[in-house]
Parts: C-alpha cells; sequence; structure tokens
C-alpha cells in the first residue's frame, strides 16, 4: 500500500513509522495498556462514520480505571484526535481506529508509580460482509471478572484469547468458544456470542466474563426495536448452544457473522439464519448512515 499512514503519539501525528515506544515501556513488558477498537465506515465522497465513537471512548475511560490509570486527555480530547486522525489519513475504505493509553515508565517493576501516553493509530480494512463459521472450545478457559471486570479492554488479558484461538486452530477449527471457571459460556475469542431459539435470543451475562461489547449493546436495541425480540442474558452451557436454532457472533471488526458448526454439531440447518442475517444487514445500515433511527449513534467526519 503506497498511501501514506499517520499515528498520533507524545503529543503529536506523526508518520506512522515514527509512531514508536522503547523496548523497556511498562505497557510492553506489562500488558498495562487500555485500548479501544472503533472503525469509521466509509461513507463515500470522503466522509466516515465513526460508528458510536463516544461510547467507545467512554469505554476507554473506565478500561483506565479498571487499571488504576490516569487518562493523560479527557473524554472530548480524544474525541477530537480520532476525527482529526481519520481525516488525516483519509483511507477511501472503512478504517480501523484502536487509541491506546499506556504506562510509560520505563525498565523493570510492576510496583513503580505510573504515568500513561496515549497513542492512536488507523489501518484500513475490508468491509464487513456476513460469513459462516465452524467452532470449537477451548480447553482454555476466559479470565474471571473476578480478576479483570469485563468492563475492560486491557491488552495484557488479550493472551488468553490469542492463546484459545492458537490451540484449536492447530485442531482444525475456524473459531475458539471459550467457557468460564465454572464451565458456563462466556465468548468466541475477541467477540460476544448469541444464541436464537424459538424466536428468543440468549447471551452470556457479563458476570459469565464476557467483554462489555459496544456491538453486543447494538444487538440489544436492534432486536428490542426492529425485531421485536426479547433478549435475555442467562448462563447457559456448550449443549445448550447445539440444538439451536441459530448461533451468531459480534464485535466490531468482525461485524455480525454466523456460527454453523459448534464440536460437529450442525446449528439450526446448518446455514445462516433469518435472524442473523437481519440483523447483520440492520447492523450495515446503521453503521453506514443509512437508517435514521440510529442517528444519534453517528459520528460523521469529512
Amino acid at each position: 500500500m503506497n498511501h501514506k499512514m499517520y499515528a498520533y503519539i507524545n503529543g503529536r501525528i506523526v508518520p506512522e513509522e515514527r509512531a514508536t515506544i522503547s523496548i523497556k515501556t511498562h505497557a510492553f513488558n506489562y500488558g498495562t495498556c487500555a485500548f479501544e477498537g472503533m472503525k469509521a465506515f466509509y461513507l463515500g465522497r470522503k466522509r466516515w462514520n465513526l460508528f458510536r465513537l463516544h461510547d467507545h471512548v467512554d469505554r476507554l475511560l473506565r478500561s483506565c480505571d479498571v487499571l488504576h490509570i490516569s487518562s493523560p486527555k479527557s473524554h472530548d480530547e480524544i474525541v477530537s484526535l480520532i476525527k482529526r486522525l481519520v481525516i488525516k489519513n483519509s483511507f477511501p475504505e472503512d478504517t480501523y481506529v484502536r487509541p491506546m493509553i499506556y504506562a510509560t515508565p520505563q525498565g523493570l517493576g510492576l510496583g513503580k508509580s505510573v504515568s500513561t501516553d496515549l497513542a492512536i493509530f488507523c489501518q484500513p480494512v475490508d468491509k464487513n460482509h456476513l460469513r459462516e463459521f465452524d467452532a470449537m472450545f477451548s480447553k482454555n478457559v476466559r479470565i474471571p471478572p473476578s480478576v479483570v471486570p469485563s468492563i475492560g479492554k486491557i491488552t495484557g488479558t488479550y493472551v488468553g484469547s490469542f492463546i484459545a484461538q492458537r490451540e484449536v486452530t492447530e485442531r482444525g477449527g475456524m473459531i475458539a468458544l471459550m467457557k468460564g471457571i465454572d464451565g458456563h459460556v462466556a465468548e468466541a475469542f475477541g467477540m460476544n456470542l448469541f444464541v436464537v431459539k424459538r424466536n428468543k435470543c440468549y447471551t452470556p451475562p457479563l458476570s459469565a466474563g464476557p467483554l462489555d461489547g459496544i456491538t453486543r449493546r447494538s444487538i440489544f436495541e436492534f432486536c428490542k426495536n426492529d425485531l421485536g425480540l426479547k433478549v435475555e442474558e442467562r448462563l447457559f452451557t456448550p449443549r445448550f448452544m447445539y440444538n439451536a436454532d441459530e448461533v451468531f457472533l459480534c464485535g466490531t471488526g468482525a461485524g455480525i457473522n454466523a456460527l454453523t458448526m459448534i464440536e460437529g454439531h450442525r446449528i439450526g440447518s446448518g446455514k445462516c439464519g433469518q435472524i442473523t442475517r437481519k440483523l447483520s444487514d440492520l447492523y450495515q445500515s446503521v453503521t453506514h448512515a443509512k437508517n435514521s433511527d440510529y442517528d444519534s449513534w453517528n459520528n460523521i467526519v469529512k
């Protein structure tokens, strides 16, 4: 790709190759970094929709609270910098945006007093499209919320998802699913999951360990407002999923995708179901600013 790429670090927007940190940085050594993953959906004519931008920044600051670190920038300052960076990069396609607030002390020592800095980078990504996957349960369990609360996106905690996906991939699976320490289903690696049974949706509660996903929250609203479906947060085991009508995954990076096989059990017809398809279509229309019912979630920059 020949397009010049820019990032924000040390108080300035700079060419991405100059956005570097020391190998001794606390966050690199100990995973002490709060982060967000959000998207600027390309609308054409150099316009992007930063979907639910303020919700993402709110969660970023809550993640700082989980780490007991402070943000060097206010909510509004972070919002402004994200918008500036998206415009500066001007990728003519959907753009993934990752702001990070990280512990900056250098050298060894978990007990050091912690100062922080903000860094942000952007990356062009392919458009989301509805896909079908098979899945397996990992032998590794999701970090329980009693250790790291589900409201937080902390870089260090994602090593569990990384290990789970590597393990399942080596066994021939496509998507790793994760249980909590009590055996109840928590999430997929890096994604929330929903089960559809008899015209009702179910999803694990935050007490089971899944991330408090922004797309997850959006699904709640779509089901209630547009499909007339009730979403129930409840604990369930893998067996509950095997005879579901539909199972789908969701996340900022992935969009909405169907699970059609789990541990060799065919889900429903073995194809993407109608509810999953309707939610995917709705998500696409909302994120691309084609549904005025959800205009309050849009932040269009140009």
